[in-house]
């Protein structure tokens, strides 16, 4: 999959500091040393995942900094704040998946999260605009669209 980055960026199709890997532990594993920015995707449905995030959250984050991965994206029911402080201080940022509502984009964007992976840009970008002040809005416009 490199080679395919490096050939797209070589044609000018990609911008080198746009692209970032995202995906899970076997993924990540295999590009760890890419250069690329990486980011951890924590399944929903796999239940070493759900046990990890109710009854020890912070291993979510400790698989994320094994990996030096520069983004954690984790369901919303796996966001707890202490999650999200703890990835704040560690230099991680969190996105998030699996929202249903305007106010949940909201809720989240309050609490620092610096991107979501939606369906529903438009709601995800008014969310940020609704809860960061003006001057640190820029950095919050991360964004993947589904």
């Amino acid at each position: 999959m490199c080679s395919w980055l490096e050939e797209r960026i070589a044609d000018h199709d990609l911008d080198h500091e746009r692209v970032k890997l995202f995906g899970t532990d076997e993924v990540l594993e295999e590009y760890q040393y890419s250069g690329y920015p990486l980011g951890y995707v924590v399944n929903y449905n796999e239940s070493l995942h759900w046990l990890k995030a109710i009854f020890r959250p912070t291993q979510l984050l400790s698989r994320c900094i094994e990996l030096d991965c520069d983004y954690l994206v984790i369901p919303s029911v796996f966001a707890a704040p202490t999650l999200l402080q703890n990835a704040e201080a560690q230099n991680v940022k969190i996105w998030i998946t699996g929202l249903e509502s305007a106010a949940e984009y909201v809720y989240f964007a309050k609490r620092r999260v610096k991107g979501f992976v939606t369906s529903e840009p438009q709601i995800a970008r008014q969310a940020f605009e609704h809860a960061i002040p003006a001057g640190e809005q820029s950095e919050a416009a991360g964004m993947q669209s589904e």
